[in-house]
């Protein structure tokens, strides 16, 4: 296994890692790849966001400052992996190529990141696990207390991301399809009905690129916090995200239109216990 080598100075002794120390050390592990390529280019944004929304809602959740600084570092780190996956198979499903969660982890590890970043080794085992949990269809089970807490934070805030990106990139960069193919597409059954269970949809049942935006817009039923729900209403990405597309089918859309209201209730009036 041959990775580029990540070439930051760092001499700060025992001196503890500052959120903008942290944020250099991945800009410049990300300046080695190719920075004209768009995919790239996404990758390097998405990550400085979804840092921003971990930040914010381990704010939002009252956490000490360690535990805030953990949760951004998290954040910054989350997919390490994307650039290498990036490199080698230029595409970012993982079905098709690797596991990029864990492709980030063994990246991390062999290049001494968190221990470089001066991280005790407890925190070192900590962000392995929620990076490793952050792209998983469900959480690990036998988790301590702390480790499921940062697991919920990396995954909530990079749902707020995923919402945020839909409406800022194009569907190529995101579902890597063109729009014509997802606006002539329809939903299945199995995808409805796990849609309308308010779960977070299956990848295995997924069969058209409508049932792989829907399955985005499911992710929503997967938030842990009130913190992130709060995010979420306050920026009004995901709202955006529901009428971003009109597809060709008229009983198609309606059903799409049906699936959109049930999930915009559900944003709007949806009770969560704090985790």
């Amino acid at each position: 296994k041959v990775w580029h080598c990540c070439y930051v100075s760092l001499c700060y002794g025992e001196a503890p890692m500052n959120k903008e120390t942290v944020k250099n050390y991945f800009l410049s592990y990300a300046k080695a790849y190719e920075q004209s390529n768009p995919q790239i280019q996404l990758k390097i944004a998405h990550t400085l966001r979804v840092a921003d929304h971990a930040l914010a809602i381990a704010k939002g959740l009252k956490l000490s400052n360690e535990e805030q600084d953990l949760a951004y570092t998290i954040g910054m780190l989350h997919d390490i992996g994307r650039f290498e996956q990036i490199k080698r198979f230029q595409t970012f499903y993982d079905a098709k190529s690797v596991d990029h969660a864990k492709l980030g982890v063994e990246i991390l590890k062999h290049q001494h990141i968190a221990i470089d970043l001066n991280f005790s080794k407890e925190e070192q085992g900590l962000i392995y696990c929620a990076i490793e949990n952050h792209n998983r269809y469900h959480i690990a089970q036998g988790l301590s207390l702390r480790e499921y807490q940062h697991c919920c934070i990396i995954r909530d805030a990079d749902k707020c991301d995923i919402f945020q990106a839909h409406c800022l990139e194009t569907t190529q960069a995101m579902l890597g399809c063109e729009e014509k193919e997802l606006l002539g597409s329809c939903l299945s059954d199995a995808v409805v009905k796990q849609f309308l269970r308010k779960e977070t949809i299956d990848s295995s049942i997924r069969k058209s690129m409508l049932d792989v935006w829907i399955s985005h817009i499911a992710l929503l039923f997967d938030i842990h916090y009130e913190a992130t729900m709060q995010r979420i209403l306050q920026q009004g990405y995901y709202e955006k995200m529901l009428t971003k597309y009109r597809f060709q089918d008229d009983t198609t859309q309606q059903l799409y239109t049906e699936l959109c209201a049930f999930a915009k209730d559900y944003l709007v009036s949806s009770s969560f216990n704090k985790k």
